[in-house]
């Protein structure tokens, strides 16, 4: 999905429209979707619980009976604001989750957020991850300790970096034996542009499904059931010495 910039009514209701093509037990959107880095205007960008965007998409997620998953700005009373991600799954909110690893810029108007745990949803517990946090391996392992059956990444990484969100992603998938569902916008903002990329990669790490550069809406099935399959034949889990690291 291509974002314009600043622009959170055209957005929300492109990504309506996209989420009610096919039938997709889970819909994910990119990170900001609804206004992209709005920094100039982000007091007017941001929303306050009830969260009138994630209100709108937890109707449609009802309606459809499925899970959509994105972020968008959000600010809290203390005056701060947070790249906040959402969970919605059948028409109510299964968890939210603060982008802990604000990347350059995005550190001086967002606080990181405190709490790495999976979301237990209908389908499985999800295990999210915002963008520059699939640089870091230690969070895709504790998500994964902890029960994660799928991760899910929504992102805005630029195109100068493309190679490294094509392998990130699928590293995360290997080293933790499990689907990684990765949503990466496309397009341009005045600080970036943005090359998308968005796959689906499947526990042993094999691509199912790639969206390319361009706007695009990709699907794929994926045995959640798997994972101990793979954890069984290479036993990279059990083998773990947690005594050294």
């Amino acid at each position: 999905m291509d974002v314009a910039h600043c622009h959170k009514q055209l957005n929300l209701q492109r990504a309506l429209e996209f989420a009610t093509i096919g039938d997709a037990d889970i819909v994910i959107f990119p990170e900001v979707f609804s206004t992209g880095f709005c920094y100039d205007r982000i007091g007017e960008m941001a929303e306050s619980d009830p969260f009138p965007t994630i209100e709108r998409l937890r109707r449609l997620s009802k309606e459809s009976h499925n899970i959509i998953i994105g972020s968008i700005i959000t600010s809290a009373p203390n005056g701060r604001f947070y790249n906040q991600g959402f969970v919605l799954d059948q028409g109510e909110v299964a968890g939210t989750y603060h982008k802990v690893h604000p990347f350059g810029i995005e550190k001086e108007y967002f606080r990181g957020g405190e709490d790495i745990a999976p979301i237990k949803t209908s389908q499985g517990s999800i295990g999210f991850m915002i963008c520059y946090d699939i640089r870091f391996p230690e969070m895709a392992r504790k998500l994964a300790l902890e029960g994660a059956d799928i991760l899910v990444s929504v992102a805005q990484f630029p195109s100068l970096r493309q190679e490294h969100w094509d392998v990130l992603v699928r590293a995360r998938a290997i080293e933790n034996q499990i689907p990684h569902a990765a949503c990466n916008r496309v397009g341009a903002d005045p600080y970036n542009e943005f090359g998308g990329g968005s796959v689906v990669v499947d526990g042993w790490g094999r691509v199912l499904a790639d969206a390319g550069s361009i706007e695009n809406i990709v699907s794929a099935d994926v045995n959640l059931g798997d994972k101990a399959l793979i954890r069984d034949e290479i036993t990279c889990f059990s083998d773990r010495r947690e005594s050294l690291y």
